[in-house]
């Protein structure tokens, strides 16, 4: 239902009641409509349904000029999430769809809950910047026609193994299994997940493909930088992640590369005193080779 009230400044509040979408695929076609043809307008929605899913309660400012078309000062209705939390914009200009949308918060785990996102993500402080664009109607938009860049900081969290795609493969392949392999008990592995300090990512999407081109997980126990491309419409993973244990001094590292006993005993002794256990630090990266599904990675030690 559409609910159209004007105002004393001629621009009407536009009021949308329980609309249902069944399919976005329903919406894409060639209209014929341009940015002209919507007049400026202070919109609010509520009740919305897309396929199963119930779409935020929302309002926003619609302002037609130039030939253009802008959504300025979107604001979800009954999440807590403020202005100050989630900022996003848009324009088409008939041609063209850009739309950007930034957030920064305390606590990750609880703006995510506040969206009503399902995953289980644990998070401490955000910064998050995303930007798209196509060549098409924002009704038109689809992946293969999307181009822009994600960038993401996240101080203190947790992966596990019930967090979806990246953070399922981080703790599938996290320090756990060198600690294993090495003898080591590393304090930031626990019964929740991998605890890490920092992550620091940038992605960029053409083609369907999220190229990541910088992807840097800070933990006490050690770094794991990840590199590659991931493919959104056949959710498949072309990744390779270095994994660097922070053990200069442990003496097991030394040991297991120079090959046991007190050589390695040796070698640890050298390094830590000659050269401040940078040798060791170099030696000690791990590579693997991950492919696959994004629900079932395949991880191979390279």
């Amino acid at each position: 239902m559409w609910q159209f009230f004007p105002n004393e400044k001629d621009i009407p509040n536009v009021r949308i009641l329980g609309l249902q979408v069944t399919s976005l695929d329903t919406i894409k076609s060639d209209w014929e409509i341009t940015p002209k043809d919507f007049p400026s307008m202070h919109l609010n929605a509520t009740n919305i349904r897309i396929n199963e899913d119930i779409f935020p309660d929302f309002s926003a400012e619609l302002v037609s000029k130039d030939s253009i078309l802008s959504i300025n000062n979107l604001e979800l209705k009954g999440l807590g999430v403020s202005k100050k939390l989630l900022s996003f914009q848009g324009a088409w200009d008939g041609k063209h769809t850009q739309l950007s949308a930034k957030a920064k918060g305390k606590n990750l785990a609880e703006f995510l809950q506040r969206l009503k996102v399902k995953e289980r993500v644990i998070g401490g402080k955000f910064d998050f910047d995303a930007s798209l664009a196509c060549e098409c109607a924002p009704w038109n938009m689809s992946y293969q026609d999307i181009t822009g860049y994600f960038d993401m900081s996240v101080k203190k969290g947790v992966f596990t193994d019930q967090d979806p795609n990246i953070g399922r493969i981080l703790s599938l392949l996290n320090i756990k299994s060198i600690a294993k392999r090495l003898s080591l008990n590393f304090s930031d592995v626990t019964n929740k997940g991998f605890t890490y300090e920092h992550i620091k990512t940038q992605v960029r999407l053409k083609n369907a493909v999220a190229k990541i081109e910088n992807f840097n997980l800070k933990a006490l126990s050690g770094n794991i930088v990840l590199t590659g491309q991931s493919h959104i419409i056949d959710k498949q993973y072309d990744l390779v992640a270095k994994v660097t244990p922070a053990i200069s001094n442990a003496v097991p590292i030394a040991t297991y590369l120079a090959g046991g006993g007190l050589i390695g005993l040796g070698v640890w002794a050298i390094d830590k005193t000659l050269f401040d256990g940078n040798l060791i630090n170099k030696a000690a990266v791990f590579k693997y080779k991950i492919t696959g599904a994004w629900d079932k990675p395949i991880i191979k030690e390279q």
